[in-house]
Order: structure tokens, then C-alpha cells, then sequence
């Protein structure tokens, strides 16, 4: 009868331990699914960042063809006498050569730009990729993990119970008293 009453004692000890760990790895689990939504927001933030940036780049190209066209606009056209004709075409012929030297710089410059951003914007996509994926896999792997440790946790309450019963069946026989 002793040695039952410990066995038992010992079976519950183990079940108790047994929960803990279940406990413990259900908390795990938790914390699992909070990163994979911070994760997600993360993502969010990234996309929206990138398509930020590739909207101002497509802003300040707008707003410097604009310039350049209002600024070809003003270049003054003087009619007069055939030497100021020419003089004023000559002026206005070395005034569009630095514009167009000007363009080319610039164009130069958004040429080197454009594949950087485009490196920039294809990395930020590969690495969403990655992200939907492992947020995926995450999702399935803690969705079995859930199920596998109520499935467990339920066995274990089973056998606990079932523990408790046969102790109640058994009668405890009183120890006798040492002088």
C-alpha cells in the first residue's frame, strides 16, 4: 500500500512537471505568433517606405522637366536690327548649350540612381517574399504545435484524473505509531 501510495505520488509529481512543460512551450508558441506579427508589420512598413521613396523620385523628375520647360520659356526673343538678331540668338544659342549641359548632368546622375533604386526595390521585394514565406511556415508550425500540446495537455489531465480515482478506490491504511 505504501509503495502504491508513493507510486501515485510519483505519477503526479511527473504529470505536474509534464503540464509545466506543456505551459511552457504553449507560452513559447505565443511568442512565436507575436513576432510573426511584428514581422508583418514590419513588412508593411517597408513596402510603404519603398513606394514613398519611389514617389518622390517620380515628383522631383516631374518638377525638373517642369522647370527646364519653364525656364526655356523665358529666354527672350528680340527683334531688331540684324546684329542684334544675331547677337541675341548667340546668347540664347550658349544659354539652351548650358541647359542641355545641365540636362545631361542631371540625366547622368538619375541614370546612376535608377539602378541603385531599382537593386533597392527588388531586394525590398525578395525580402517581402522571404517574410510571406517564413510568416507562413511560422503560422503552419505553430498551428500544429497548438494542437499538439492541447492533445497532450488533455492525456495528461486524463491520466491525472484517472490517478486521482484509483487512489480514492484504495483504502489508506493508517501507519502505525512508533513508541
Amino acid at each position: 500500500c505504501e509503495s502504491e501510495a508513493m507510486h501515485f505520488e510519483r505519477e503526479n509529481e511527473k504529470c505536474n512537471k509534464e503540464i509545466d512543460e506543456l505551459k511552457k512551450m504553449l507560452q513559447q508558441s505565443k511568442n512565436d505568433c507575436f513576432l510573426k506579427e511584428k514581422a508583418e508589420s514590419n513588412l508593411i512598413n517597408l513596402k510603404s517606405a519603398v513606394e514613398k521613396e519611389i514617389k518622390k523620385l517620380n515628383n522631383l523628375r516631374t518638377k525638373f522637366f517642369e522647370n527646364i520647360n519653364s525656364e526655356t520659356k523665358k529666354i527672350p526673343i528680340k527683334f531688331g536690327s540684324n546684329r542684334d538678331f544675331n547677337d541675341s540668338t548667340l546668347f540664347t544659342i550658349e544659354e539652351i548649350t548650358q541647359k542641355h549641359q545641365k540636362l545631361v548632368n542631371t540625366n547622368v546622375q538619375l541614370a546612376q540612381e535608377v539602378p541603385k533604386l531599382q537593386e533597392y526595390y527588388k531586394q525590398s521585394q525578395d525580402r517581402v517574399v522571404y517574410l510571406e514565406q517564413v510568416l507562413f511556415e511560422t503560422k503552419i508550425q505553430s498551428q500544429r504545435e497548438n494542437l499538439r500540446l492541447k492533445t497532450e495537455l488533455e492525456t495528461l489531465i486524463n491520466t491525472k484524473s484517472k490517478n486521482i480515482d484509483l487512489k480514492k478506490k484504495h483504502p489508506q491504511i493508517a501507519k502505525p505509531i512508533k513508541p
